[in-house]
């Protein structure tokens, strides 16, 4: 692994201590791997400050092989424990950001801003749900106007292009948000632009991002402005939350405070917005970081806030093996198959993430509807795998020996490399044959799993919490996998802290055992609670690369939704794609169409194709800057009239609505000629 020195300010520097303090000021180095370019030489460069002191501090690679060289610096209080960064008090009228007050929830509302009784009604909805900003967007000096007489409650402005406008409704609001490269004295002229394959990477860069931020912060400060809050928002989770962590590694290096903004743009709607948004903002809520989020769904704006919570503690470990400037996945070494074996493990777990379902004995009474739950194909009542199969089952309860049918229909799941987990107890006393058998670390350390065949498949179930000398017995065993299984109840450690920890020693004793997040909802769990739940504990680590999978138990709640929220979650996560993806506005008052019913249409013909990205945007504000990451992109352009995107190329402007979609299907399938990705076009309904 690279290392390097660089002067810097610090203040309380201490050897090999992951909770390092800074100073004001430190060089960000980066090493820029020329190979591409004949000369094959590595070129150092310097992102250096104006006060630069004479102390020098060891570097590392943001991640392994990463170019970008970054100290072993702090972008959160602690990783032991949630402890909420400090932040300075920014004013909203009377509401305060910052972090000496709660976190502040806030949304955006869908009417036309001109509508002032229809704005009112819905702000006032919003206000009744506990909102505690609402955006108004402000689309021209109409708007502006009609801003006067909304304002019966605390709101907060959205401006995009118009810097007249801004000023304007600066009489009348007690905040503006603005996107600083739209905010220019004459109207933006999308000029083309021609940029080499380096300055396009250069663009691309996390820090490159924050230093755009940064840009406008400074001339702010210079105008001794301190009245302002930052945003890094980014429709992928990984995207967003890397952006956010740099920006406050940064802040701890020039000794800034100013609060954040956590928001996923564009999330789209349903389950699936709620599981992206829970991932980003939720990652984020347990590092500390985040003084008002907003939750961007593609629903009436009441149906978006989201509120935050406290988070529990864990002692002190170090960490040095998580990266968290850039994603880096540890993966877990897969199943490999073993002479003698009568079955095929190498299925139980899926390379790009895994999911495993909790299995009843009363499923096993109906073997064909147990295959379908699973997902499974069925050919002459014969399960197959397919591409959103579930991977492997715990079994809590093994049928009797006696109850063949039972154990037919579990073989025929073992058959299918489909893997099946008993408990220690049952396995030795109704053994199944070629099951995996879930053990605890006091079962190890006392020898019981020495009473199983030879070559038994182990499964070990771990805290994270436990003393390291507990998990020393780690090192002893060959296991396929580990649950992560801390419940969920627990109020002495936190989830995300206990895992990294895990993770940390595994890492140090070069155990590489794929680990499987594990996480039992209590009974009666709302449906979005739930979501929020998962996103937020398992999301905050499978986004940080630390996970091989998820294990989701919610007692009263039905199985078909538990295996698609696991699902759902990988796919949130950029780790196993097994659907289309979608990028879709949550709607303002800039939004051309009925946003709502149009994402409907477009998600029951085109829900079938994994791999492809579709973005829904209701204006062209939004439309070709956050759809960045769509394949094909639907976009309101005027009033009546859409235009189609491939990839951030327009190439039907202006198409009647009435036909857009059916437009936008075609335009899918002419695209499809020979492509893999889109093979299933030409099934769109």
């Amino acid at each position: 692994m690279a290392t390097g020195a660089v002067p810097a300010s610090f203040t309380g520097l201490k050897t090999r201590d992951s909770s390092l303090g800074f100073g004001k000021s430190m060089d960000f180095v980066r090493v820029c791997d020329l190979k591409r370019i004949k000369s094959g030489r590595k070129k150092i460069s310097m992102i250096r400050n104006s006060n630069p002191g004479p102390e020098m501090v060891e570097l590392q690679p943001a991640s392994e092989g990463s170019p970008l060289l970054v100290p072993r610096q702090k972008y959160c209080e602690s990783v032991h424990k949630t402890v909420r960064r400090k932040t300075r008090t920014v004013m909203v009228g009377n509401v305060a950001l910052g972090s000496e007050h709660p976190i502040r929830v806030q949304t955006m509302t869908t009417s036309d801003t001109k509508d002032v009784a229809g704005t009112v009604e819905q702000v006032m909805r919003i206000a009744d749900k506990g909102a505690d900003l609402v955006r108004i967007t402000v689309q021209g000096k109409r708007e502006a106007d009609a801003c006067f007489e909304i304002k019966i409650l605390l709101c907060r402005k959205n401006i995009h292009f118009a810097p007249s406008v801004a000023l304007r409704v600066a009489e009348c609001f007690d905040k503006i948000r603005v996107n600083p490269g739209n905010f220019a004295d004459r109207r933006a002229q999308f000029e083309k632009l021609e940029y080499t394959e380096d300055d396009y990477q250069k663009e691309l860069e996390h820090i490159e991002q924050v230093e755009s931020a940064f840009e406008f912060a400074r001339i702010c400060r210079k105008l001794d402005f301190h009245n302002f809050v930052f945003s890094m928002k980014a429709s992928n989770p990984v995207i967003m939350v890397q952006a956010y962590r740099l920006l406050v590694a940064e802040m701890y290096v020039q000794g800034w405070d100013y609060p954040l903004h956590l928001g996923v743009t564009e999330a789209g709607e349903g389950e699936d917005g709620r599981m992206k948004s829970a991932i980003g903002i939720g990652t984020l809520l347990q590092d500390g970081l985040g003084d008002t989020i907003r939750v961007s769904l593609t629903e009436p704006p009441e149906k978006r806030l989201i509120l935050a919570e406290g988070w529990p503690t864990l002692a002190p470990f170090e960490e040095k093996h998580r990266h968290y400037f850039d994603f880096q996945r540890r993966s877990g070494q897969l199943p490999v198959q073993k002479e003698g074996e009568e079955v095929d493990y190498r299925g139980v777990l899926h390379r790009d993430g895994s999911v495993l379902m909790s299995v009843s004995l009363d499923q096993l009474k109906a073997p064909e509807l147990l295959y379908k739950s699973l997902a499974a194909k069925l050919v002459v009542g014969m399960p197959f795998k397919d591409l959103a199969t579930v991977d492997s089952i715990l079994l809590r309860e093994l049928p009797p020996v006696e109850d063949n049918d039972a154990r037919l229909a579990l073989k025929r799941l073992i058959d299918i490399s489909m893997g099946v987990i008993v408990p220690l107890s049952e396995q030795l006393t109704k053994p199944l044959p070629n099951a995996m058998v879930l053990v605890n670390l006091k079962e190890l350390s006392t020898g019981a799993h020495k009473l199983l065949p030879e070559g038994t498949r182990l499964v070990v179930s771990a805290r994270g919490d436990e003393p390291y000398e507990e998990l020393e017995i780690l090192k002893d065993i060959d296991a396929t996998m580990i649950l992560h299984d801390l419940p969920f109840t627990e109020d002495k450690i936190g989830r995300v802290h206990a895992a990294r920890r895990l993770f940390e020693f595994l890492s140090d004793n070069a155990l590489n055992f794929p680990v499987i997040h594990h996480i039992q909802f209590p009974n009666a769990i709302h449906r979005d609670d739930l979501v929020i739940g998962a996103g937020t504990n398992a999301g905050a680590l499978l986004v940080d690369g630390l996970g091989d999978g998820i294990l989701l138990e919610a007692p009263d709640q039905d199985f078909d939704f538990l295996r698609n929220t696991s699902f759902n979650l990988l796919q949130g996560c950029r780790m196993r794609n097994t659907k289309t993806e979608y990028v879709s506005c949550p709607s303002c008052g800039r939004t051309l169409f009925d946003l709502q019913d149009i994402s409907a249409e477009i998600r029951e013909k085109t829900s079938h194709l994994p791999g492809v990205s579709i973005a829904i945007m209701g204006c062209i504000v939004n439309g070709p800057g956050e759809m960045a990451d769509a394949d094909f992109g639907y976009v309101g352009g005027a009033p009546g009239k859409i235009d189609l995107y491939v990839g951030k190329t327009v190439v039907k402007r202006g198409i009647a609505m009435e036909g857009a979609t059916d437009a936008l299907i075609q335009l899918i399938k002419d695209h499809a000629a020979g492509s893999i990705l889109l093979q299933k076009s030409n099934n769109i309904k």
